[in-house]
């Protein structure tokens, strides 16, 4: 008796617990969109019987054609992940009041916050989007900024700055807010959406391209948001996250040089990323406690504290040091 796989697949056949046969991918995918589904419904409050509204297509090939670096944060915003003010309320008893206005911030508000540096946000990232899509044709950058400026209104913003609203009976539009303006921003469009666009022969890969626009202004907009809340930039809050990781691991370095116990490449500098720093604190003080040893914030770090340049195995300590052969082979050969 075959368990936990799809009806589809009961033509498998097991033995001694080794499966026979395979799973049709066409079943896997029919699986994962009703999951994903579910998901929504649950979490974004799209009714189930507007989901044949929806462009699936144009969303996943979208998502699809994200490099690593870009898909991990498009998934938590399309997804309704991000820790805005009523989360960090409901999970951490913090504050859920905006950081620019005051008002008691859910991701609604994010996209329509009207404080003074909110609403100039979204007018530089219409701009930018009216200046990229307009290189290719002026009459689908405006309709598209347009559109957009429509889901801010919607959303309860003030109206971006030298960018027109769609008319009254603007169906297009209104097919939108049926499933809500949100998620247009998140890439979840109407089909209506998508196929005034093929009216207006906007191939594939310019409707790709809205998409990921969308997400980037999405992006610059929390950025903003979280440049508020934290008085700073995410590269220097980045910055000085490093240098604390970086004199834990010197101690846990003395610590494990001075008891001899072999450990794992050291990423020391700003080369290395904040989880991989992490990771090698949490591996090496398994290894400490595995040991029996004390782990103290007090413990003398000595000579370890200037050796970043030498412990640094990034890869630019090791383009100096191949720069620094390369001169002095050459001053050799002089």
């Amino acid at each position: 008796m075959i368990k936990d796989y799809p009806p589809e697949a009961k033509f498998l056949i097991e033995h001694d617990k080794n499966i026979m046969g395979h799973i049709p991918e066409y079943v896997l995918q029919e699986m994962t969109n009703d999951k994903y589904k579910k998901f929504l419904v649950k979490h974004t409050k799209i009714p189930e019987e507007l989901f044949s509204s929806l462009s699936w297509n144009l969303f996943a090939e979208a998502i699809s054609r994200l490099n690593l670096a870009k898909l991990l944060p498009v998934l938590k915003f399309v997804n309704n992940e991000w820790c805005t003010g009523d989360k960090m309320e409901k999970y951490y008893k913090k504050s859920p009041s905006c950081p620019m206005c005051g008002a008691r911030e859910d991701l609604k508000h994010v996209f329509s916050c009207n404080s003074p540096r909110a609403k100039q946000t979204r007018n530089e990232c219409v701009y930018s989007i009216n200046k990229i899509l307009s290189k290719s044709d002026d009459e689908i950058s405006a309709w598209w900024c347009s559109i957009i400026n429509g889901c801010f209104v919607s959303l309860g913003a003030s109206p971006v700055e030298n960018s027109s609203l769609p008319g009254e009976d603007s169906y297009v539009l209104a097919s939108q807010i049926t499933i809500g303006p949100l998620h247009l921003l998140q890439g979840r469009l109407h089909s209506a959406v998508v196929i005034h666009m093929q009216q207006m022969d906007v191939n594939i890969n310019k409707q790709i391209l809205s998409l990921h626009l969308l997400w980037k202004m999405a992006a610059t907009i929390w950025r903003t948001r979280n440049q508020a809340l934290h008085g700073t930039t995410k590269s220097e809050r980045d910055f000085k996250k490093k240098m604390t990781l970086d004199n834990e691991i010197l101690m846990i370095l003395s610590l494990l040089r001075s008891n001899q116990l072999p450990h794992r490449t050291v990423p020391l500098g700003y080369s290395f990323t904040i989880d991989s720093k992490q990771a090698w604190l949490r591996w090496e003080k398994m290894s400490l406690q595995a040991q029996n040893i004390t782990i103290t914030n007090s413990h003398d770090i000595g000579e370890y504290t200037h050796a970043t340049s030498t412990l640094n195995l990034g890869s630019s300590s090791q383009r100096t040091r191949s720069r620094k052969c390369r001169i002095t082979r050459q001053v050799n050969c002089k």
